[in-house]
C-alpha cells in the first residue's frame, strides 16, 4: 500500500493533516504547564519591558500545535487587560526520551493589535 502524504492523522481534529498546525485551542493544563516549564512568563515580562509596554500577568489567549521531533506550541498571550496588544510566542517541547525541559524558540516576539 502507498502511503498518502495527504492523509489524514488520528489527532482527534477531523481533517488533521500529518505534520500541519491544529485548530486554534482554548487555554488547558497542557500549554499552561508548557507555558510554566519554559519560563515564557519571564520571556514576556523582559520583552515587554524592553519595549515600555503593560506588564501585569500573563493570560493565554490561545494556542496551536505541531508535531515537529517534538511539539510546537504556537501561544497568544495578554499581558495586560488594560491594552488591546497580544504577544505570539513559539515554545517547543522535547520528545520525553530527550530528557529537555520546554523552551522559548521565538526569537522575536511580536505585538499585535486586535481589531
Amino acid at each position: 500500500k502507498v502511503h498518502d502524504a495527504g492523509a489524514s492523522m488520528d489527532s482527534g481534529a477531523p481533517g488533521a493533516i500529518a505534520g500541519g498546525q491544529s485548530a486554534p485551542r482554548l487555554p488547558d493544563e497542557a500549554v499552561d504547564g508548557v507555558f510554566q516549564a519554559a519560563n515564557a512568563a519571564d520571556t514576556l515580562r523582559q520583552v515587554s519591558q524592553k519595549n515600555k509596554g503593560v506588564f501585569e500577568a500573563t493570560k493565554i489567549c490561545s494556542y496551536t500545535t505541531q508535531v515537529v521531533a517534538g511539539l510546537m506550541y504556537k501561544v497568544t498571550v495578554s499581558t495586560s487587560d488594560k491594552v488591546d496588544d497580544y504577544f505570539d510566542l513559539t515554545i517547543f517541547k522535547p520528545l520525553p526520551y530527550t530528557g529537555k525541559s520546554p523552551y522559548v524558540i521565538e526569537s522575536g516576539i511580536k505585538e499585535k493589535r486586535i481589531a
